[in-house]
């Protein structure tokens, strides 16, 4: 896959998210604004598609799929709706929380076994793990898993490629709505709780991932 073809890829994901968080551009804009709103927001990735990284890693991809959601939904609201900035992260925030609890709902009846399972038995731990290992390359992530007593998985990301590229784009704040969006993935793992101190978008040097076994 070329990067023209990665691109093409990531446009058509942003189409059907923004027809998963139909509702809640409803809710806000009014359900007749709904078609122009996905123009302008395609129109908004158009122009800033030649700063998004070629990224090659899976994970590394998976963390950045928020990004070209929220960034063209945040640029057609200031830009089309004159939204002030607070009203279109609330937005924005909404739309990538209804997007992550829709994903959570329609993924693969294997991962819904994992989430359910996880924390509960030891075996899962490199399950879990996994999500925090990365390929190093140009504005992707890196992570140092710990051993730590009294957590299930302990890991510290080094480097947030999404920040990097949002603040590229004069949008690092959009960064936080992304990051709450491993809250509403915890909740399907009923055995684990998720602490997290710092983070990279809050002006820490790492993000802290703590994932504790319930009593």
């Amino acid at each position: 896959m070329n990067r023209n073809q990665y691109i093409q890829r990531l446009r058509a994901d942003l189409l059907r998210k923004l027809t998963v968080t139909h509702p809640v551009i409803d809710a806000a804009l009014g359900a007749e604004n709904h078609p122009q709103f996905e123009e302008y927001a395609l129109q908004e990735f158009d122009n800033f598609s030649v700063t998004i990284p070629f990224l090659k890693d899976g994970n590394n991809q998976g963390n950045f799929s928020y990004g070209p959601l929220m960034l063209s939904a945040y640029k057609a609201l200031i830009r089309h709706y004159d939204r002030t900035e607070t009203q279109a992260f609330d937005i924005v925030s909404r739309m990538v929380e209804h997007l992550g609890r829709y994903d959570l709902e329609h993924t693969h009846p294997v991962m819904k076994f994992a989430y359910a399972n996880v924390g509960r038995f030891s075996f899962f731990q490199p399950f879990m793990e996994g999500y925090f290992k990365y390929r190093k390359e140009p504005m992707g992530w890196q992570a140092v898993i710990h051993r730590e007593k009294g957590e299930y998985v302990a890991a510290d990301m080094t480097a947030c490629g999404l920040f990097q590229w949002l603040s590229l784009n004069q949008a690092p704040g959009l960064c936080a709505a992304a990051c709450a969006v491993d809250y509403v993935t915890v909740e399907a793992m009923p055995h684990l709780r998720l602490e997290r101190k710092e983070t990279i978008a809050n002006g820490d040097p790492v993000c802290s991932f703590r994932y504790i076994q319930k009593m």
